[in-house]
């Protein structure tokens, strides 16, 4: 993996919003067509500081039944074929639910890394 900060070298960074369907896919396609990092945005009910489509995009996979369990099924194994950096954005309430998951800072780090 690149380190863009020591590198000097510019780098194309993307932010998606999560999806019941598909975020792997999404992720694995931005790569093949040299995005170098990916923010994914972790839905939340009460996305007020957010644009609007971003905000539409929260609501959808909401109303669709996205969840950050969800999410994290997802790409458990998406370090077996995406290299670049995965940047996961969420909101406090995240953490909560992370928790109440039983999910280890390891288990993130190594979808994340």
């Amino acid at each position: 993996m690149t380190n863009y900060s020591t590198a000097r070298q510019d780098a194309f960074c993307l932010f998606i919003s999560a999806q019941v369907d598909g975020t792997a896919d999404v992720i694995r396609t931005l790569e093949r067509n040299e995005v170098n990092m990916i923010e994914i945005g972790i839905p939340f009910s009460d996305p007020m500081a957010d644009g609007s489509v971003i905000q539409d995009a929260a609501v959808k996979a909401l109303r669709n039944g996205m969840s950050l369990r969800k999410l994290f099924s997802q790409l458990k194994d998406i370090r077996s074929d995406v290299g670049i950096p995965l940047i996961l954005m969420g909101c406090p309430t995240c953490r909560s639910e992370t928790t109440s998951m039983n999910t280890s800072p390891s288990q993130i780090a190594s979808i994340c890394e």
